[in-house]
């Protein structure tokens, strides 16, 4: 089971980092305000949005309403961590 977790860095930017790979490159991040949750949606077509099952805590939600965007860091087995920016889509209902 893939461990996910979110990080401040000291520039503001937010970092989500997975102890495992995704299954395709991050193409955009969505924040869902209202309920406080992110949805993962995916470059290739063939795989499925992954909505994070944990709400966003209170001291993280005005960071990531500002940010623009966030960096996506996985760690794999036998290679070296990979890292990228993916835009944050912030959804208001």
């Amino acid at each position: 089971m893939m461990n996910i977790d979110l990080a401040v860095l000291r520039e503001d930017a937010i970092m989500l980092v997975s102890d495992e790979p995704f299954p395709s490159v991050v193409r955009r991040v969505e924040y869902y305000r209202d309920q406080k949750l992110l949805m993962l949606v995916y470059n290739n077509p063939a795989c499925p949005e992954e909505l994070m099952q944990y709400e966003i805590p209170d001291h993280m939600t005005k960071k990531i309403e500002t940010c623009p965007n966030m960096i996506i860091f996985s760690v794999y087995p036998d290679h070296k961590p990979i890292g990228y920016k993916a835009p944050l889509v912030q959804i208001i209902d």
